[in-house]
């Protein structure tokens, strides 16, 4: 009897453990993700409050549940991933009560490593009348990813803080309950992924041009067939760059296709020879802090493809700037100073009033005559005349 009670211990945690955590231990693979921004589209369900790092997880997932007290009814049938589904609602489109492990924390790590907790706070059933509706009027394959993956397998719908952190894209992932013991997020990496849209159509090459972190921004993009001589820019249309044509010639482009890319981490990078005209998907990855292939703005090109001044000029025209006020600066001196000069002689030397007519000259004389005294100095010398007189008479 005693020899089994430390396997019976063992049972006993486990069972313990299990009914203070039930979620405890939960592991999804091929989970997809979708955002859903704010509080106001993710929502919350069974009085969870908001928080930055909410997510809603599909019914199901982490024991959540979600009941049409009616049952449900056909709303349409639609295609994802080349399989046929059916929409069904609640009846009477009733919107369910949903049961979740509210604010229980999950990590999710996507296939390049990043990683971020989130937090439970709503969910995504599956017979919800919105839910169907939104799936139902998508009229593309990515509009159907977006709002009918829900319906048809593990899905999570993250906050916009959660989305960014995990790299800005619907993807798939790996979530668990438990809080990341670690996590890392996409806004710290430099790489940029370049994809192949389709390859040659006509005389268009269509590219993805996409930065891993949203921070980084694609300013431009310019492609280059092998069996051209230049590199052409290439537009933006929704979600890639549409690139040619390349020149004149009416003959097809030949791979390997080169590259350049200018993004707001600084210059631009020349990529040659990377990506297959043949094959779709065909992808390349560089980092943008990587000094191969980099090169400084050699044209003005911002943003939004307005130009503006490369290093170079800017300097040459601070320092024509800085020339153009020293100059200035100089020549105001030097009228001060001039001025100042005209002041002081007129002071230091004078010009008297009997002898006005002669020329003022450095040596303070009027003319070529001597120096005139002043008055002062000449009734000075008056009087001493009439006293040496006076003493004369009187003896």
């Amino acid at each position: 009897m005693f020899a089994n009670q430390p396997l019976s211990l063992v049972i006993s945690l486990i069972i313990g453990v299990y009914f203070i955590n039930p979620t405890w231990g939960y592991y999804y693979e091929n989970v997809y993700v979708t955002n859903c921004n704010d509080e106001e589209e993710c929502g919350t369900v069974d009085n969870c409050g908001w928080v930055s790092n909410g997510i809603a997880t599909r019914e199901g997932m982490f024991d959540s549940y979600c009941t049409c007290s009616s049952g449900t009814q056909y709303v349409c049938t639609y295609e994802l991933g080349g399989q046929s589904y059916y929409a069904n609602e609640c009846s009477g489109k009733e919107k369910p009560p949903c049961d979740i492990q509210c604010g229980l924390e999950v990590c999710i790590q996507t296939e390049e490593g990043f990683m971020k907790t989130g937090k439970i706070v709503s969910a995504c059933p599956h017979y919800h009348p919105v839910n169907n509706a939104q799936c139902c009027a998508a009229s593309d394959e990515k509009s159907r990813a977006a709002y009918c993956t829900c319906l048809t397998q593990n899905t999570i719908d993250v906050s916009f803080e959660v989305y960014n952190a995990i790299g800005n894209k619907n993807q798939f992932v790996k979530v668990w309950s438990g809080a990341c013991e670690t996590e890392n997020y996409a806004t710290s990496s430099t790489k940029v992924v370049l994809t192949n849209k389709d390859s040659i159509s006509g005389w268009s090459y269509k590219l993805y041009v996409n930065p891993v972190s949203p921070d980084i921004s694609v300013y431009w993009v310019k492609a280059k067939p092998s069996n051209s001589d230049y590199f052409v820019s290439c537009n933006k249309e929704y979600d890639y760059y549409n690139c040619g044509p390349f020149d004149d010639n009416k003959y097809q482009y030949e791979g390997p296709m080169s590259i350049q890319v200018g993004t707001s981490y600084g210059g631009y990078h020349n990529l040659y020879n990377i990506l297959s005209v043949d094959e779709d998907g065909a992808s390349y990855t560089y980092d943008v802090t990587q000094s191969d292939g980099k090169q400084a703005f050699t044209e003005d090109e911002g943003s939004d493809g307005n130009k503006s001044p490369p290093t170079t000029v800017i300097a040459i025209i601070i320092v024509v700037l800085l020339v153009i006020l020293i100059v200035i600066g100089a020549v105001i001196y030097v009228k001060r100073r001039n001025n100042k000069g005209v002041v002081e002689f007129k002071e230091e030397y004078g010009v008297d009033a009997n002898n006005n007519s002669g020329d003022i000259h450095r040596d303070g004389q009027v003319g070529n005559d001597t120096p005139t005294k002043p008055k002062d100095e000449q009734h000075v010398e008056q009087d001493e005349i009439e006293i040496n007189q006076t003493v004369d008479t009187e003896v």
